[in-house]
């Protein structure tokens, strides 16, 4: 993407984000590591106030500007997930879910949140599968750990159902997360 593209952002606070991520690339070697790791924090923090305040797009540009600096970044990976799926891009967050998987498989969150993803597609065997490794991987003090179980209970009650009936339930229950004022 282009200069010119960075400087149509409406909002100031964009602009000097991408600014500072076009800009952090250019940081050389032995420091620039050093360096590259604080501008992709920085560019964390910039799309986590992106993303508070509804600038979508802006925070996407942020986090992916930040991965560039520092492809290891798992924070980064979680967050810009979110962002894919608060912009409806379900494919994208799943994927970053996914790289993030691969850096820490063990992390019950992101598990927990991909099973999610792949409950919105109607996909109950790899929701379920993924919603046991979560379960399995989480630790009995984490706050979302009656959540995973929930979820595994909602999925075992789903599939006592007529599937005509399963998929309408499913529905409701994806149209409501989705599109709570509706």
């Amino acid at each position: 993407m282009g200069y010119s593209f960075y400087m149509k952002l409406k909002k100031p606070l964009a602009q000097l984000i991408v600014l500072v991520g076009v800009l952090s690339m250019g940081i050389s070697s032995a420091a620039g590591a050093q360096e590259s790791a604080i501008s992709a924090t920085a560019l964390k923090s910039s799309g986590d106030q992106l993303l508070r305040n509804g600038q979508v797009p802006a925070a996407i540009e942020a986090y992916k500007n930040a991965l560039s600096l520092d492809p290891s970044f798992k924070g980064v990976y979680f967050n810009l997930a979110v962002a894919y799926f608060t912009g409806q891009n379900f494919t994208q967050a799943m994927d970053c879910l996914e790289k993030l998987l691969a850096l820490n498989p063990n992390d019950s969150e992101a598990t927990y949140n991909l099973a999610c993803l792949y409950l919105y597609q109607k996909n109950i065997p790899k929701s379920r599968a993924l919603l046991e490794k979560a379960s399995s991987c989480c630790p009995e003090t984490a706050d979302f750990k009656p959540l995973i179980q929930n979820t595994l209970g909602l999925l075992d009650r789903l599939q006592t159902l007529d599937p005509q009936v399963q998929d309408f339930v499913l529905t409701r229950i994806i149209s409501n997360a989705l599109y709570p004022a509706w």
